[in-house]
């Protein structure tokens, strides 16, 4: 496989957005650096959009935005800190660079890193929404078809949400 074909990866894009494993080190330097860079246009994209007013999160005009999650003042200390370093940090890019910079412990927890980083590195952090929000494999998906029979298996793609859920009743309760 081309290197550049593998670093669009989703399992690729998320071992460079995990904290823990973005080193890379079992990873050969090529597809190492052409994830990198895949990753770094991702985020420049989404600094663009940011930027433009079409940011990933968008609400109906009649539906109040979600409340902001209360930061303690030890993280809200440090995000203002991170914030307020040198000026030529302001671009996504260079966020993406500080990100790969940071050293972070081995077992730290991904999803709350990032929720406790977001506001440090605000466009790396909408790429790991997107991408780490994947789930790993549908095999939970594909066990609750299994469960409700040969019938289902068979004529899956147009069977309503209705009809599954009644089946699976009907299953589990046998």
């Amino acid at each position: 496989m081309e290197s550049d074909d593998t670093a669009g990866h989703p399992f690729v894009v998320a071992t460079v957005l995990d904290p823990a494993v973005k080193a890379m080190t079992d990873f050969p330097d090529i597809l190492r650096a052409a994830a990198y860079r895949h990753v770094c246009k991702l985020v420049d994209d989404t600094g663009t959009r940011v930027e433009e007013g079409d940011g990933d999160e968008t609400h109906e005009s009649d539906e109040l935005p979600p409340k902001r999650a209360k930061h303690d003042v030890r993280s809200a200390m440090l995000s203002f800190i991170a914030r307020r370093g040198d000026p030529t940090q302001a671009t996504p890019t260079a966020e993406f660079d500080r990100y790969l910079g940071m050293v972070t412990a081995p077992e730290c927890d991904l999803l709350t890193w990032w929720r406790e980083h977001g506001d440090v590195y605000p466009h790396c952090a909408a790429i790991a929404r997107r991408f780490l929000a994947i789930p790993s494999s549908s095999a939970a998906s594909e066990r609750l078809f299994s469960a409700t029979g040969r019938l289902v298996d068979k004529r899956r793609s147009r069977l309503l949400p209705e009809h599954i859920e009644s089946l699976m009743f009907l299953n589990r309760n046998k």
